[in-house]
Protein backbone atom coordinates (compact mmCIF):
# COMPACT_ATOMS: atom_id res chain seq x y z
CA UNK A 1 0.00 0.00 0.00
CA UNK A 2 1.27 3.47 -0.90
CA UNK A 3 1.23 5.95 1.93
CA UNK A 4 2.16 9.58 2.29
CA UNK A 5 1.65 12.39 4.72
CA UNK A 6 0.86 15.88 3.56
CA UNK A 7 -0.75 19.02 4.84
CA UNK A 8 -3.60 19.95 2.53
CA UNK A 9 -6.10 22.70 3.22
CA UNK A 10 -9.46 20.97 3.17
CA UNK A 11 -11.38 22.61 6.01
CA UNK A 12 -12.44 26.16 5.28
CA UNK A 13 -14.98 28.67 6.54
CA UNK A 14 -18.29 28.98 4.71
CA UNK A 15 -17.97 31.15 1.61
CA UNK A 16 -14.34 30.21 0.85
CA UNK A 17 -13.91 28.25 -2.38
CA UNK A 18 -11.25 26.22 -4.13
CA UNK A 19 -9.69 27.23 -7.45
CA UNK A 20 -8.02 25.13 -10.12
CA UNK A 21 -9.06 22.04 -12.02
CA UNK A 22 -6.60 19.77 -10.23
CA UNK A 23 -4.76 19.93 -6.91
CA UNK A 24 -7.18 22.69 -5.94
CA UNK A 25 -6.10 25.48 -3.62
CA UNK A 26 -8.15 27.66 -1.31
CA UNK A 27 -8.79 31.09 -2.82
CA UNK A 28 -8.23 33.29 0.23
CA UNK A 29 -5.57 35.04 2.28
CA UNK A 30 -6.57 33.47 5.59
CA UNK A 31 -3.77 31.95 7.63
CA UNK A 32 -3.60 28.16 7.70
CA UNK A 33 -3.60 26.14 10.90
CA UNK A 34 -2.64 22.52 11.31
CA UNK A 35 -5.37 20.63 13.16
CA UNK A 36 -4.97 17.20 14.68
CA UNK A 37 -7.06 15.25 12.19
CA UNK A 38 -5.92 12.23 10.24
CA UNK A 39 -7.76 11.05 7.12
CA UNK A 40 -7.31 8.00 4.96
CA UNK A 41 -8.00 8.49 1.26
CA UNK A 42 -7.88 5.61 -1.19
CA UNK A 43 -9.98 7.02 -4.00
CA UNK A 44 -7.21 6.65 -6.57
CA UNK A 45 -5.32 3.75 -5.06
CA UNK A 46 -6.06 1.35 -7.92
CA UNK A 47 -6.07 3.77 -10.84
CA UNK A 48 -3.54 5.47 -13.05
CA UNK A 49 -4.18 9.19 -12.60
CA UNK A 50 -1.67 10.30 -15.25
CA UNK A 51 -4.03 10.52 -18.24
CA UNK A 52 -6.74 12.32 -16.27
CA UNK A 53 -4.38 14.72 -14.50
CA UNK A 54 -2.12 15.72 -17.37
CA UNK A 55 -5.10 16.57 -19.61
CA UNK A 56 -6.57 18.83 -16.92
CA UNK A 57 -3.24 20.51 -16.15
CA UNK A 58 -2.33 21.14 -19.81
CA UNK A 59 -5.80 22.51 -20.53
CA UNK A 60 -5.54 24.94 -17.63
CA UNK A 61 -2.02 25.95 -18.75
CA UNK A 62 -3.43 27.06 -22.13
CA UNK A 63 -5.04 30.01 -20.36
CA UNK A 64 -2.11 30.74 -18.04
CA UNK A 65 1.11 29.57 -19.74
CA UNK A 66 3.50 31.04 -17.14
CA UNK A 67 1.71 29.78 -14.04
CA UNK A 68 4.56 28.36 -11.94
CA UNK A 69 2.23 26.20 -9.85
CA UNK A 70 0.69 24.56 -12.91
CA UNK A 71 4.12 24.10 -14.53
CA UNK A 72 5.33 22.43 -11.33
CA UNK A 73 2.28 20.13 -11.27
CA UNK A 74 2.81 19.21 -14.94
CA UNK A 75 6.48 18.39 -14.31
CA UNK A 76 5.62 16.38 -11.20
CA UNK A 77 2.92 14.47 -13.09
CA UNK A 78 5.28 13.60 -15.95
CA UNK A 79 8.05 12.64 -13.50
CA UNK A 80 5.80 10.30 -11.49
CA UNK A 81 4.46 8.53 -14.57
Amino acid sequence: MRESSTFISRLAPKGIYFTGSIHEQLDCDYSREIVDIELDHDGYLYTNKFDRNIILILEELKGDTNNSYLLYQAAKTYYCN
